[in-house]
């Protein structure tokens, strides 16, 4: 099984972003068996792939961060455990699809840089 890690920002959100996905998905994963993993976020990225896997039928594995008292975290803490989150996605995967913001800030390139440091295979959409 290869599983397919996909992130992206939030500024990724459109339908030309959906295509461009969806896409590739279809190009290069038609074969043999597949997971996709993602992080969960309601929009951009996390969505197709949760859409894709619904739409498809393939597994998927939704690492959320844990949001357990999050009300009451300092800001840090809060952001470290999206990271912690980020650290999952990049570990759970074979592969890491990434549609990053043209600015390359936040959770998206958190995941990448771990997945770099890891050694996964990185395709930039």
């Amino acid at each position: 099984m290869i599983r397919i890690g996909i992130v992206g920002s939030r500024k990724r959100t459109s339908d030309r972003d959906f295509q461009i996905l969806h896409k590739h998905l279809r190009r290069h994963y038609t074969q043999g068996d597949i997971q996709l993993v993602s992080g969960g976020c309601p929009s951009g990225a996390d969505y197709f792939a949760e859409y894709l896997a619904y739409l498809y039928k393939i597994p998927i594995m939704i690492h959320y961060p844990d949001l357990v008292g999050a009300s009451t975290l300092p800001y840090k803490e809060l952001c470290e455990r999206y990271y912690a989150r980020n650290k999952r996605i990049a570990e759970g995967c074979d592969v890491l699809i990434a549609l990053p913001a043209p600015d390359r800030r936040g959770g998206t390139e958190s995941t990448i840089r771990h997945a770099q440091s890891i050694g996964r295979a990185i395709t930039f959409l």
